[in-house]
């Protein structure tokens, strides 16, 4: 993909956010994807969990976001959560490649990261919902639906990450992903 087409799709992916957040804000964001013909839904707010880290510097936080993201291809539907883990002050070992991120919903424990899958893999040749900290690590995790409903649902949620304190809701998206389950389940 040529960086012209790149941009363009981050402007376009940009503008549906912009729009989502004037309507409403919890209206989940939908675009085709020009490279692979796939119909993509987005949350219009991902989750966010936040944990301060001590062992560097002061001021150094860590973060994990968690966008559910629909895609149908050719009828075919996957749902994804895709994991970005990231800092505001870079990572702090050499290597977080396939780091595993738990997601603990009302008690009940779901493991992302497991298996390295990127959004390409399901037809989604654009990021969506990109961390803006610095070196994120990403990931996408196949899911249901009645998962989604379930974390959309549930009353408490954390993170945990392997070898860091536990990470508490810094931005809860379950409204947003209250109203993708509604739009994939035709509950509008």
């Amino acid at each position: 993909m040529n960086m012209r087409c790149r941009a363009l799709c981050c402007v376009v992916l940009l503008c549906g956010l912009i729009a989502g957040c004037a309507s409403g804000g919890l209206r989940p964001v939908e675009f085709l994807d020009e490279h692979t013909a796939a119909s993509v839904t987005v949350v219009a707010k991902p989750l966010a969990f936040a944990h301060p880290r001590t062992s560097n510097s002061a001021n150094v936080t860590e973060f994990v976001s968690i966008t559910a993201v629909a895609v149908n291809r050719d009828g075919k539907r996957d749902y994804l959560l895709v994991t970005h883990v990231w800092s505001t002050a870079g990572p702090d070992r050499a290597d977080q490649s396939g780091r595993s991120v738990v997601l603990i919903a009302d008690g009940r424990h779901i493991r992302f990261g497991d298996t390295p899958t990127t959004l390409l893999d399901y037809g989604v040749s654009v990021p969506v919902q990109a961390a803006a900290g610095i070196a994120p690590v990403s990931a996408a995790t196949p899911t249901d639906l009645a998962t989604l409903q379930f974390i959309a649902a549930a009353h408490s949620l954390a993170v945990e990450s392997a070898g860091t304190a536990p990470y508490a809701l810094f931005e809860d998206g379950r409204g947003s992903l209250a109203r993708l389950v509604q739009h994939e389940t035709g509950d509008h």
